[in-house]
């Protein structure tokens, strides 16, 4: 495999080859930390796009309201304007690529982070924390004179890799060690020191992922749901929260305290020739009203049965 012809090539003692590879190495490191002095301009349409595509990548089913808006908040930006945070393109790139190339793991910590209040941590402006990490890794890589087989896995994104897996590591490292709000810049630290010792050990992009998994162990989240899921759409506009009117209590009376009101019809019966109504299933006689002529020569007593 090719991974086997890097480490002859690092490990061999031919200095000519040595050397190149070092200016290869070089070459790769100086045009990812350059992009430190290049500064996010709001009326370069290209940064504008990016920035609008970010939101896309990782809420591509909801629109964002317009550009200045609240629901940056979301992603991890504390004002509305998230071009007032960025400081420089590198920590900017690296979250474009992230939510662009690895949209599903981006979509789940910001969904997950979303909801886990004090737990919680910004996700966009940790990621500028993580890519300042990444940096200061670059420039101890670059005065070490030691060359690195893993730049030359794929030089042209392999720094940006490195982020991702930076990235998904850093979460799992603050939930793991139950880290709170405040908490980022002592997170960051833990984590470069991580990949300070396990840089030089990898040889490729998976196997510095495993090395990592092995000083920081999947949580059951990462087990249950793999990284390449589909991440549930978030309600960014959530319903007002309407006030409900408290709950009259009744006063709870015995149930022999107060005879049930006959409401319906058939509860009583009334007298064909009187037109007075008697309560229905009473002992007593029913006494009619005729005149004198007319009485009854006797009084009808009801069966208490009917």
């Amino acid at each position: 495999p090719w991974i086997n012809v890097i480490k002859q090539h690092v490990d061999c003692v031919n200095t000519g080859l040595k050397n190149q590879m070092f200016i290869l190495q070089s070459f790769i490191l100086h045009q990812f930390m350059k992009k430190t002095e290049i500064k996010y301009d709001k009326k370069n349409d290209e940064h504008e796009k990016m920035l609008l595509e970010i939101w896309n990548f990782a809420f591509p089913t909801d629109k964002l309201n317009s550009r200045i808006s609240t629901q940056w908040k979301i992603l991890g930006f504390k004002e509305q304007d998230p071009a007032e945070e960025i400081t420089n393109m590198l920590g900017f790139s690296c979250l474009h690529y992230v939510a662009q190339m690895h949209a599903n793991v981006f979509s789940q910590i910001v969904t997950v982070h979303a909801g886990l209040g004090i737990r919680d941590y910004p996700v966009a402006l940790t990621a500028f924390k993580i890519a300042e990490s990444l940096f200061r890794l670059c420039e101890s890589i670059k005065h070490s004179e030691e060359c690195f087989s893993i730049f030359f896995e794929n030089y042209l994104t392999v720094l940006e890799e490195i982020f991702v897996i930076m990235f998904k590591t850093f979460d799992r490292l603050w939930r793991s060690e139950g880290y709170t709000k405040g908490g980022e810049v002592g997170c960051v630290k833990s984590l470069e020191k991580i990949f300070k010792d396990v840089i030089h050990r990898a040889y490729s992009i998976k196997e510095l992922e495993e090395l990592t998994i092995e000083r920081v162990p999947l949580l059951e989240l990462d087990e249950a749901i793999p990284w390449g899921f589909s991440s549930p759409t978030v309600n960014l506009n959530p319903p007002p929260v309407m006030s409900k009117k408290p709950k009259k209590r009744r006063s709870r009376k015995h149930k022999h305290s107060q005879r049930p009101k006959s409401s319906s019809i058939s509860s009583s019966i009334i007298n064909p020739v009187t037109e007075k109504r008697t309560r229905a299933g009473s002992h007593r006689r029913i006494v009619t009203s005729l005149p004198e002529d007319d009485k009854p020569l006797f009084h009808k007593k009801r069966n208490r049965n009917t």
